[in-house]
């Protein structure tokens, strides 16, 4: 919570230097959020006749992607794309535990690593397509040409004040 006052604190200073500050400090407080909630809710313990997970695989994976979830709000909320990353984090490790809990026992390690190659590579399009959707600038922001004055009217045209001939 701590890193991420910061980075509303830098935010607001207008200066370049303080948007990146701002943005690193985004992406780590992204990070510390997937990295906390993930270590909580994927917890295994022994209990006499092995080690077992404390919630349900499915339940913690379910939470993780709700973060992730959260953070990507984040990112189109702050505009910064820092969020996306730490986002798209929070998914592969979510898919991941799925994926070596549910798939890999039941049909077999090649199909599981096949499984995970497919998750990353579409998690991978899929984050770096939302980066770019937090990054674009909204059609009617856009800069005036240039030469132009953002403010100022338009130019009459030539030949609006000829008379007819």
């Amino acid at each position: 919570m701590l890193i991420g006052l910061i980075a509303l604190l830098e935010s607001r200073s207008g200066s370049a230097a303080a948007g990146r500050r701002a943005g690193l400090a985004r992406f780590w407080a992204g990070l510390v959020a997937i990295a906390g909630v993930a270590t909580a809710v994927m917890r295994t313990e022994y209990d006499g006749t092995g080690f077992h997970r404390v919630i349900e695989p499915w339940i913690a994976d379910v939470i993780v992607l709700a973060v992730s979830a959260v953070l990507v709000e984040r990112a189109f909320r702050r505009e910064s794309a820092a969020y996306v990353l730490a986002a798209a984090l929070g998914v592969v490790v979510a898919l991941t535990d799925f994926n070596a809990t549910y798939v890999a026992p039941t049909s077999g390690i090649e199909i599981a690593l096949l499984v995970e190659g497919l998750l990353l590579i579409a998690i991978a399009l899929g984050a770096e397509r939302i980066r770019r959707r937090v990054r674009d600038v909204p059609p009617d922001a856009a800069p005036p040409p240039s030469g132009a004055q953002p403010d100022a009217p338009p130019e009459p045209e030539a030949d609006a004040g000829a008379a007819p001939s």
